[in-house]
């Protein structure tokens, strides 16, 4: 996702470590609302991100650690894939798919653990000084899918920033499908992004590309 100003990147940060943090205090059959789940854990995310401040900072393997613990439970990949892809999962075998959902995941969990890393200080700090940053402003009634979507703020000194949650109901509660910030859909900018890729070298010369890019990442952190 293309972070345009310092705040941006702050925000995407921060929303991302709230999704992914969303299995902090809870079980991962967690039955209540959605607009529940996102308001009961933010305090506990940033509990938890002020206790891990300084082994995040220095070690970005760490913040991936943490993240991909807590984040797995609580996002639909399946679905996040399906809706990624479009056309080339329908036609995907299942070994492709699964490959995909898990450079995919090491992917975009190592982006948000770097940004973690390089800003948690910053993060840190805004959420101490401000005291309430997070709203819930409405949930849509579930569709003929059992989707909803969580609409919130955060109230941040330079003004609210809309946030919006996609959630899907599962037998085990609700899961994550997709984060929305200032109208920039994270499904939607990845669905551009790999689309073009995949017009070029198709869905194995995608999931290659992710690996690569995974790799050389590791390899300048180590």
């Amino acid at each position: 996702m293309m972070l345009k100003t310092s705040m941006f990147a702050w925000m995407t940060l921060a929303a991302g470590l709230l999704w992914g943090m969303a299995a902090q205090a809870t079980d991962p059959s967690d039955l209540r609302p959605p607009e529940q789940i996102i308001e009961g854990v933010f305090s506990d995310a940033v509990d938890a991100l002020v206790e891990n401040q300084d082994a995040i900072r220095d070690r970005p393997r760490v913040a991936f650690e943490l993240i991909d613990d807590i984040l797995s439970p609580h996002v639909h990949y399946p679905l996040m894939g399906q809706l990624i892809l479009t056309s080339e999962w329908r036609t995907a075998s299942e070994a492709q798919r699964q490959e995909f959902l898990d450079t995919f995941r090491e992917y975009i969990i190592r982006t948000y653990s770097k940004l973690l890393s390089d800003n948690v200080d910053e993060v840190v700090r805004v959420v101490q000084q401000s005291g309430t940053i997070m709203a819930v402003r409405s949930v849509t009634e579930p569709d003929q899918r059992g989707r909803v979507t969580v609409r919130t703020q955060f109230l941040l000194e330079s003004g609210n920033v809309p946030v919006q949650y996609r959630m899907i109901a599962t037998d085990n509660g609700w899961r994550v499908w997709d984060v929305v910030i200032e109208s920039i859909s994270f499904v939607t900018n990845y669905r551009d992004e790999f689309g073009s890729e995949m017009r070029r070298h198709g869905l194995d010369g995608l999931i290659e590309r992710l690996k690569e890019r995974n790799a050389r990442a590791w390899e300048s952190q180590s």
